[in-house]
């Protein structure tokens, strides 16, 4: 098998780094049948099985990854990692 020059492996490295990976925050299921879905308008509260002392999944390539608690920073909607979930 031919080998890199000994620059490249650390240069693809370099490059992933930089190569962003979305992630996705799950505030939980809600199961509603068809008829329930139609008359949903804006301002309506779906209640989720997720309690809001129990952390949220984030996931990163369709796995869980970190779990956390949502939050605020600078104006904004944040999250704070609270554990790495090691595969």
């Amino acid at each position: 098998a031919p080998s890199m020059p000994k620059d490249e492996p650390e240069a693809f490295r370099s490059t992933i780094r930089t190569v962003p990976l979305p992630l996705n925050v799950l505030l939980g299921p809600v199961n509603l049948d068809i008829d329930a879905l139609n008359p949903i308008t804006v301002g309506d509260v779906l209640p989720l099985r997720q309690k809001i002392s129990q952390p949220l999944n984030v996931l990163a390539e369709n796995k869980i990854k970190f779990k956390a608690y949502p939050g605020q920073s600078d104006g904004h909607k944040s999250i704070k990692i609270t554990d790495t979930i090691e595969e």
